[in-house]
């Protein structure tokens, strides 16, 4: 597999502050742009409630295994272009 390194590209967004009254950063400016622990808390329960397995998906997974024109006559055609165009690259 051919894997290569994006470069990093510099992203410019506001420094926040530390202010000697509280450990809470000190807000961009913009009223979108803070997160408190309470909404953090929030997420995680959410996250949590989600089930480990999808039956839907695993069902959907099935069905494709079992139908032998799954993944089609094109894309393998495709995959086998780019395996071939990266096979001196490794």
């Amino acid at each position: 597999m051919n894997i290569r390194p994006v470069p990093a590209q510099a992203v410019s967004q506001p420094l926040q502050t530390l202010t000697p009254k509280s450990s809470e950063p000190a807000p961009t400016g913009a009223a979108g742009d803070t997160f408190t622990t309470a909404q953090k808390e929030k997420l995680v329960n959410k996250l949590q409630e989600q089930p480990d397995v999808r039956p839907d998906a695993v069902e959907r997974a099935k069905t494709l295994a079992a139908d032998p024109n799954y993944p089609g006559s094109a894309t393998i055609k495709n995959l086998a272009k780019l395996f071939i165009a990266n096979a001196g690259e490794e």
